[in-house]
């Protein structure tokens, strides 16, 4: 994964942190317009994929979308420590 990834990534929970659930399509525009991040729709459902595999949210790819999880918002909760 690159730093590009991994930042788009905490992007993502950070913005389901707040909202609980959201479609793709308002992640990636939320992306643009809040993270300053431009992203294809494409990435963004991969980015969803990739982190429903590791448990950080649940993903429908049918309706495209996305709720956060305890475990994706314990991840969250760290990085706002970190910064």
């Amino acid at each position: 994964m690159t730093e590009a990834d991994r930042r788009r990534r905490n992007n993502l929970l950070a913005t389901l942190a707040f909202a609980g659930q959201a479609p793709a399509r308002e992640l990636r525009n939320e992306l643009e317009t809040v993270h300053n991040i431009a992203v294809t729709l494409d990435r963004v459902d991969s980015d969803l994929r990739a982190l429903a595999e590791i448990g950080a949210v649940r993903y429908d790819s049918q309706l495209r979308l996305a709720q956060i999880t305890a475990e994706g918002r314990e991840h969250t909760q760290q990085l706002r420590e970190m910064f």
